[in-house]
């Protein structure tokens, strides 16, 4: 009986086809035409023919610098100043709430469950 359900099952699942909505669809509004003399840049795909150069703007360089020759930006010192001081006194973020409603967990035991479950 369970191998005859099983089978019914599948073939209603197989026979009705995809989900509606399953596919992946563009709305009618989502796409842009535009016209090949409108488009601005270059493309530097791999079957170009003519071998387009590559694009002439240069990179923006990274600058490393050593941690100990490191300085804040003028905004962070300026922030940095903005904050007082709290000396010794820990971060008010981790203050934490007095518990009000606290009860202690009873014992944990254990139960078989063995005779629940028969066939």
């Amino acid at each position: 009986m369970r191998v005859f359900l099983a089978v019914v099952a599948t073939a209603l699942a197989a026979g009705c086809g995809p989900a509606p909505g399953s596919e992946a669809r563009v709305p009618a509004g989502a796409v842009r035409v535009v016209p090949a003399d409108q488009v601005k840049g270059t493309c530097h795909c791999d079957d170009d023919e003519d071998g387009a150069e590559e694009a002439t703007t240069p990179r923006p360089s990274t600058t490393y610098v050593k941690l100990h020759e490191w300085q804040p930006s003028p905004q962070v010192v300026e922030v940095e100043a903005s904050v007082p001081p709290r000396g010794e006194e820990p971060p008010q973020i981790t203050t934490f709430p007095a518990l009000t409603r606290h009860s202690p967990i009873g014992e944990t035991t254990v139960r078989p469950t063995r005779g629940r479950f028969r066939r």
